[in-house]
């Protein structure tokens, strides 16, 4: 029977698999491996299926969408009327959000890496009598996840 779980890449995993191998089983019965975390770059918009919280272009939308409200009510009175100074407004607005959006966002958060250091994948071949015994290990030192395979 195969033990497959899941743990954070901490102390309470070399825990688990010491306290694994006290218990009868074997070293060479007892598989890990960490799995990569990839860095990501941001992108210009974040879309249904990504988001990764720091699109470059929320803070343009927002500084064009409030600047073409203030330039709209602004060009009821100046000349050229409200959609000339809307458009203005916008195009502006936009401009200045971009600007202070870049220059808010670190540069270490655009190549944003997962704020975790990674998982790692336990995997444990042991007798069926055995598998109550690890799975109550695993248990104690925090899994993340756990399944049986036969």
């Amino acid at each position: 029977m195969f033990i497959i779980s899941t743990f954070e890449h901490s102390v309470l995993l070399e825990l688990a698999i010491s306290d694994i191998e006290a218990g009868g089983i074997a070293k060479r019965n007892i598989f890990a491996a960490p799995l990569e975390t990839k860095q990501q770059q941001a992108h210009i918009l974040d879309t249904i299926r990504r988001a990764d919280g720091i699109s470059q272009i929320d803070g343009a939308l927002l500084a064009g969408a409030f600047f073409s409200v203030i330039f709209t009510v602004w060009g009821f009175i100046l000349p050229g009327g409200p959609l000339l100074w809307g458009l203005l407004g916008l195009c502006l607005g936009g401009g200045v959000g971009l600007v202070i959006d870049t220059l808010h966002t670190p540069k270490n958060r655009r190549k944003q890496g997962p704020s975790n250091p990674g998982e790692v994948v336990l995997i444990v071949k042991c007798e069926d009598c055995q598998a109550a015994f690890v799975e109550q290990v695993l248990t104690d030192h925090c899994v993340i996840a756990i399944a049986r395979a036969k």
